[in-house]
């Protein structure tokens, strides 16, 4: 299934849209970044690799997953845990790949990281955006977009979260294609 999502994500409503050929897309930085990740003005194609992933995100279950009965889930806890001694401190801009409905987006946002997730399911970016406007406090930005297409600047990110996509992309050139995306966005030492 192709969906179309923002080609700028984490860029400001000051931003320039810059593209220098197929892999290298990004922003000249400004203010805003909210109403341009919102307002999704130039778009791509995005291709959700299995239709079974979708559909059965699209359940809306993985909102609720790592918190079952209501109380965090081991794995979420020991997420946080490795973040919070791995990461740089804040307010580093931080790229949650994969991010879905804005789990970890969002404590790491209150936090006071500059966190955008980018999410191959409308659902998930359509979670996130109601996490981030639900509480004042962790206000982030979210777009739907593929891992192994960012359109974030080259070296325009302190830390890149990949934990859905390495295990979702079912080919090893797949999983290559985004590592290497994560990397030329991540900032050198990042």
């Amino acid at each position: 299934m192709t969906v179309s999502a923002p080609a700028i994500v984490a860029c400001s409503a000051a931003d320039e849209y810059v593209r220098s050929g197929h892999d290298r897309v990004g922003c000249v930085l400004g203010r805003d970044r909210l109403s341009v990740a919102l307002a999704g003005y130039s778009r791509q194609s995005v291709m959700v690799s299995d239709p079974a992933i979708e559909s059965h995100y699209g359940t809306g279950y993985e909102r609720s997953r790592l918190f079952p009965g209501g109380n965090p889930s081991l794995e979420f806890v020991r997420s946080m845990e490795l973040l919070d001694r791995l990461l740089p401190r804040p307010p580093a801009r931080l790229l949650d790949v994969g991010g879905g409905p804005g789990t970890y987006a969002a404590p790491l946002a209150r936090r006071g990281y500059r966190v955008h997730p980018v999410d191959p399911v409308p659902l998930h970016v359509e979670q996130a955006r109601q996490a981030a406007g639900s509480d004042p406090a962790s206000g982030f930005t979210a777009a739907e977009g593929d891992a192994r297409e960012l359109p974030e600047q080259a070296e325009s990110q302190d830390a890149v979260l990949l934990f859905g996509p390495l295990y979702h992309l079912t080919e090893a050139a797949q999983r290559r294609q985004a590592l290497a995306e994560a990397r030329r966005v991540l900032r050198p030492g990042g």
